[in-house]
């Protein structure tokens, strides 16, 4: 994995979907985990095997530290999209929700289709985790730094 990729717009988030969308097979999950310089760490393929999803929202926001963020991608076969599975937005606002509020960000929870890609929490109730990192999610435009970032880049 590259220990240089850090995401600052949508365009490098969309970039990291895309790679991971690429992976395993349908029906597969995969959550990613950024440390608080936006660098990724960690992809981890998630078994729902008798687990839901917001179990393991909850489960990996007590390993990780405030201002850390997740990402969760799931890969489903072509046409099929949030539309297809209504119970996707309250599963949504189940993840935001398990999360410790002194944990991680909930970034968002992308679907892979086919060719495209949606964003389920686009459609949820709870909000995406984008305004939290200062990552503008409609316009991709990189965010004004809340802190002095090293320039050591990602380790």
């Amino acid at each position: 994995m590259d220990d240089t990729l850090r995401i600052n717009t949508m365009d490098d988030v969309l970039a990291v979907v895309k790679v991971i969308g690429r992976k395993g097979a349908p029906d597969e999950t995969f959550i990613a985990g950024f440390d608080d310089e936006r660098c990724l760490q960690v992809v981890l393929p998630v078994d729902l095997g008798g687990n839901n999803l917001a179990e393991w929202i909850a489960a990996i926001g007590e390993l990780t530290l405030p201002g850390e963020g997740l990402l969760v991608v799931s890969r489903r076969p072509v046409g099929d999209g949030p539309v297809d599975r209504p119970e996707d937005e309250e599963t949504w606002n189940h993840m935001v929700a398990a999360c410790p509020s002194d944990g991680p960000v909930v970034l968002d929870w992308f679907v892979v289709a086919g060719r495209y890609a949606f964003s389920l929490a686009e459609f949820a109730q709870a909000p995406t985790g984008w305004d939290r990192w200062g990552i503008d999610f409609d316009l991709g435009k990189a965010p004004v730094p809340r802190r002095r970032r090293s320039s050591r880049g990602c380790h």
